[in-house]
């Protein structure tokens, strides 16, 4: 009979509305934590707190990209390094040393 099955599906529906929320609370709150370590782990990787923990990264100044050797600069490159408190600017006087 289509109108008991009908009837059947409401019921079932409601009892889904009433019960979603409640699993979905339920699911946050489990994967909440995770959620939080994950965040956690992101901001120690950031190039802010590796500078806060007393490194830094040097900039070519003409393209701003990061500079990852020293073949990757000559001499009259202007460089910007960023350490925590701020930005040293120089210039680069000497050729890289030879790669062995």
């Amino acid at each position: 009979r289509p109108s008991a099955v009908l009837a059947r599906w409401r019921r079932d529906l409601a009892d889904w509305r009433r019960r979603l929320p409640r699993a979905a609370a339920q699911d946050l709150g489990i994967r909440r934590p995770r959620v939080a370590r994950l965040a956690a782990g992101l901001r120690m990787l950031s190039p802010e707190q590796v500078l806060q923990r007393g490194y830094s990264i040097t900039l070519d100044a003409a393209t701003g990209t990061v500079v990852r050797s020293p073949s990757e600069v000559g001499p009259g490159r202007r460089l910007q390094t960023r350490v925590r408190d701020g930005e040293i600017g120089s210039v680069v006087s000497e050729p890289p040393p030879a790669v062995r």
